[in-house]
């Protein structure tokens, strides 16, 4: 699955300033509705927060991954924001998110957020460098555009 099938330049929101990790859920919940799967905002990003509390989505050097299943969407759904003064998601090392992506997928299809966290976790791991390219990325496009090329190694 590549990420770039369901994340669109309207998806992307760049140098966005949030107070905490709950501000940043509900402004990237918008994301996924502008790709027509979001049905109920306030259970999507209720049970996005919900799944957070079981524990955080925070991973090493400044990237976030909130997801979770939703009866609140009808398909699969991408969003993501650069926060480049970084917002605390409870990262384990302490550092703050400053590169986070939503993912949400059906209730009814358990493994559609599961196969968008394993597909876009491969994707940062094997791109050395791609996280920083990401946050410093000046366009929507640009995004986009070294997403692609790092799916395409």
């Amino acid at each position: 699955m590549r990420i770039t099938d369901l994340l669109t330049e309207d998806g992307i929101l760049l140098s966005a300033s949030v107070a905490n990790k709950e501000e940043a859920v509900r402004m990237l919940v918008a994301g996924p509705d502008r790709f027509g799967v979001l049905t109920d905002a306030a259970l999507c990003q209720a049970d996005v927060l919900a799944r957070e509390a079981q524990g955080t989505t925070a991973l090493p050097h400044g990237v976030a991954i909130p997801h979770a299943k939703s009866r609140g969407v009808t398909g699969r759904g991408i969003a993501v924001m650069t926060v480049p003064a970084g917002v605390d998601f409870g990262a384990g090392d302490g550092t703050l998110s400053r590169l986070i992506f939503l993912l949400v997928g059906p209730e009814n299809d358990p493994g559609a957020y599961l196969e968008m966290l394993s597909s876009l976790l491969m994707l940062l791991m094997k791109n050395v460098g791609l996280t920083e390219r990401l946050i410093d990325a000046r366009s929507s496009a640009e995004f986009l555009r070294l997403l692609r090329d790092a799916e395409a190694k």
